[in-house]
């Protein structure tokens, strides 16, 4: 996760990767950035004498301060 400020924007840029942007629920409330999110995968692969399962899942939730006002209405 990066945190940013220039003289125009705050930027919060976060790598989610396997997540789609719909899979994840960003708000502003009270100054806090709340990102939340839950990923769902899971694989199976068998190769000749190898077997191998991997489950990668979990819900998150990060609250962020906002250290400067933001305008609701021009959030992207």
């Amino acid at each position: 996760m990066d945190e940013t400020e220039d003289e125009k924007a705050y930027h919060v840029k976060i790598e989610l990767p396997g997540m789609d942007k719909d899979d994840v629920d960003i708000t502003l409330s009270d100054g806090m950035l709340i990102i939340r999110g839950e990923k769902k995968q899971e694989e199976d692969h068998k190769d000749k004498d190898f077997y191998r399962s991997e489950r990668m899942f979990g819900a998150f939730r990060r609250a962020l301060p906002i250290p400067v006002e933001v305008e609701e209405s021009k959030i992207e």
